[in-house]
């Protein structure tokens, strides 16, 4: 089993990074981090090449190119994020614009993720303000559906400003389920 976690807060350390970890912990086989900060990707330009079902260019110039393959290698993908403005931080809305060649394909098949190849998403925010993960929640769905992934359970945690992850045992408990979840340990519920 191969899982890849990518890590898009500036701060390796971070509140969405601690709680990856613990999920992680819960996951048997090869691991590979890949972190976004300081950027690593350039955002998709709409040059057409892929619409035409030619390669990015620009995979030859950033580090999509490689992200992309272990993106098609994995069995799991976790995605650690803080709340930016009520979404996902830059890098990772970034590697997701670049999605576009899988997008392409995925809509002229429309083939559901094989329910083996799981991913969740683990972001925290330091306010609490109602609805604020429903931007983040939407953009890592279309993620995970693009990439060919079945959507598990993740984590969200507000309020990190206050009570921190590290002293939050809920918190620390719903990542250890979380990469339960991802590991086949918890089985996923049925699709809406």
């Amino acid at each position: 089993m191969f899982t890849l976690w990518l890590n898009a807060s500036p701060h390796a350390q971070g509140d969405s990074a601690t709680l990856a970890e613990l999920a992680l912990q819960e996951i048997p086989g090869e691991k590979l981090r890949l972190d976004l900060y300081p950027p690593k990707v350039e955002p998709c330009r709409d040059c057409g090449d892929c619409r035409a079902g030619e390669a990015c260019q620009l995979d030859a110039t950033d580090a999509m190119g490689h992200i992309r393959e272990r993106l098609h290698q994995a069995d799991n993908l976790l995605l650690s994020s803080p709340l930016h403005f009520f979404s996902l931080s830059a890098p990772l809305v970034a590697l997701a614009s670049r999605l576009e060649p899988e997008w392409f394909v995925w809509r002229q098949t429309r083939k559901p993720a094989p329910d083996k190849r799981r991913a969740a998403l683990v972001v925290t925010a330091g306010g609490d303000y109602p609805d604020m993960f429903q931007a983040a929640r939407l953009v890592a769905s279309a993620f995970f559906r693009i990439a060919g992934f079945t959507q598990a359970e993740g984590v969200e945690v507000a309020g990190t400003d206050r009570r921190p992850p590290r002293e939050n045992p809920e918190a620390r408990k719903r990542a250890v389920e979380t990469g339960r979840r991802l590991a086949g340990v918890t089985p996923l519920p049925p699709p809406d």
